[in-house]
Order: structure tokens, then sequence, then C-alpha cells
């Protein structure tokens, strides 16, 4: 995928980029907590690399992405490898943890990316996805907004899509203190504003940085972004609220 505002970068000072960045944090370190001891761990679609700084002192620390060229962030001592996500060059049972953070969401072939999981995981080992909430974002039958995203999940249909692949899976969602809520869905509610001044679809074809200005130019007219707060990662946290949680968390064991 080619550089993209899909990329979470934390040098991003905007109030949108600083609460995606924390959101996608908290992910990391909850995981973190979730994988004990010396492990062998690997990122699927790491982005700048950021989240493997969160885990604790991994045996082996894997960042995989189908381009290495912004992994600024990874770790000292983590391996980059460039590889399609859904045919992992890691060998069979070869890992004891893998991330898959904000990333299946993008893919056209999530089976094949669970099968590969699966496959590469040591018995017992831990996939954790998270994904964003379609009944957050999304009317029913109504297509994902965000042009690379090509599914977007709910929480059954997430639980649905995973179990064929992993003896155990247990989804969970991601929430935020209210002041962050209020700005989320404040920022779904322009993008809704932005897709719906294109009826025709047209953000799907147009090149991303000539969607970025255009989407800058109609802000205005859509709402905008919200100034209103500060986001960091003691705001969020983990519910049991499936419908109205930000992100799905899933916690899979092999």
């Amino acid at each position: 995928m080619p550089a993209t505002s899909e990329r979470i970068d934390p040098e991003n000072r905007s109030p949108t980029a600083k609460m995606l960045y924390h959101r996608h944090l908290f992910a990391y370190r909850h995981a973190a907590g979730l994988i004990r001891g010396d492990k062998d761990i690997a990122d699927i679609g790491c982005g700048l690399g950021y989240g493997l700084n969160e885990l604790h002192h991994p045996r082996i620390s894997i960042g995989l992405d189908s381009d290495i060229s912004p992994l600024k962030r990874l770790p000292s001592g983590a391996l980059p490898i460039a590889c399609d996500i859904v045919d992992i060059p890691l060998a069979a049972s070869s890992m004891d943890a893998l991330l898959c953070m904000q990333a299946i969401e993008h893919i056209g072939e999530p089976g094949a990316l669970l099968h590969e999981a699966s496959r590469i995981l040591r018995p017992g080992g831990l996939l954790i996805m998270t994904t964003p909430n379609r009944r957050l974002r999304l009317k029913d039958g109504q297509r994902p907004w965000n042009r690379f995203h090509v599914t977007e999940y709910d929480a059954s249909g997430f639980k649905a899509l995973i179990e064929p692949h992993f003896k155990k899976v247990g989804i969970d969602g991601i929430i935020a203190c209210p002041s962050v809520m209020d700005a989320e869905r404040a920022r779904l509610s322009s993008i809704r504003r932005l897709a719906g001044l294109d009826p025709l679809g047209l953000r799907y074809l147009l090149p991303e940085q000539l969607i970025q200005g255009l989407s800058g130019l109609l802000k205005p007219f859509t709402g905008g972004e919200s100034r209103g707060y500060e986001s960091k990662g003691e705001d969020y946290h983990i519910t049991s609220d499936l419908e109205g949680c930000l992100d799905l968390l899933a916690v899979c064991t092999r």
C-alpha cells in the first residue's frame, strides 16, 4: 500500500491524529499485558513499527508490512520483513504471539490472513487483533466510506470470520472517555457528510493527495475537525459494549 493517511504517525500533532495514535497505542499496551515471558512475536501490518516498542522484551520481534521503508519507529533489534500479509515468509509454528492491529479491514482475503496466522503460531499461541467497529460507523449494507477499507465488521461477523481458524476466540471492545467519544462521533459525522457529497463514489478512484485536499476545502461545510479535546493514552479502556465501542478487540488462541 502506498503511503496514505492510513499510516498512523506519532509525529502528526493534529487533534484527530493524536486521538487515533493514542487509541492504537492503547491496543498495543493491552496486548503487551496479555503476552508474558520471553516470546517470539510478529506484528502483521505494523505500519511505522511503533507498536512493537510497547512489548515487554520479546525474544524475537518482527515487523511485517507490504512496505518497510516507513518503519522509522521499529525498536532496535526488531527484524523488518516486507511481504504480502496473506503470504507471510515465516515457518509454521514459529511464533508465540501475533499482533494485527487495524489491518484486517484492508484485506480482500481475510480468511487467507487468518489461515497464515494460525499456521505461523505455535499451539496455544495468541493472535491479538483490532478493527474498527462497523456498528459505530456504517448503516446496514453500507459500503465502507474509507476508500482503503475493503470490509468493516460488527462483533458477530468478526467472530464468525475468525472461529474456523482458531480454537478459542474472545471479542471485547475498546472505548474512550466521554469527551473523546464525543469528538470521535463528531469526526465520524463529518466524514458521513463528506461521503454524502460523493454519491457516485469518486473518492474510491481519485488519488489520495487530491482527496485529502478536497476534504480540507469542504471541512467548513461538514463540521471540520474537532478541537475541544486533547486525547491521552489513559482515555481508553476495554468494554463489553460491542455495539457502541470504537474498535473490536479479538484475542484468539491457536
